[in-house]
């Protein structure tokens, strides 16, 4: 699940919730949670590699402030948390929800056979043999 907002102002969508919060995560899990049925049908047929649910994140997670509990609306919707710490915290929210959420509530405990991870797309290497003007 790719494509979200990234480093951004605060502001709130139609529900009222912070944006980047609703796009990057909220809006991911809705997304998900239309696809699933069909995703754990195709997991139950016979000689068919496990299905892959892949969630973009990032090693920006690592900012998001300590005291985050996604408890409430209002923690969520914080104006005073800054443009940084709004897109880490809709990247460490990706993160828990697919192991706590995803993998530690439904996958594992339906015996479902779907392989979920989230990653950070990371730098994209290129071969020594490479022209310099393609990099």
């Amino acid at each position: 699940m790719s494509a979200g907002i990234n480093v951004n102002f605060y502001d709130t969508d139609a529900d009222g919730i912070e944006r980047i919060f609703g796009v990057n995560w909220l809006g991911h899990f809705y997304a998900l949670n239309q696809l699933y049925p069909l995703i754990r049908k195709t997991s139950k047929m016979p000689d068919t590699p496990a299905p892959r649910i892949i969630w973009e994140a990032s090693e920006n997670h690592r900012m998001a402030r300590q005291d985050i509990h996604f408890g409430s609306l209002e923690e969520i919707n914080d104006p005073e948390f800054g443009p940084t710490n709004y897109y880490a915290r809709s990247k460490l929210a990706i993160i828990l929800g697919n192991k706590f959420g995803l993998v530690g509530k439904v996958i594992q405990p339906n015996g479902d056979n779907i392989f979920a991870v989230t990653l950070h797309p990371g730098m994209v290497c290129y071969p020594s043999n490479v022209r310099q003007d393609y990099r």
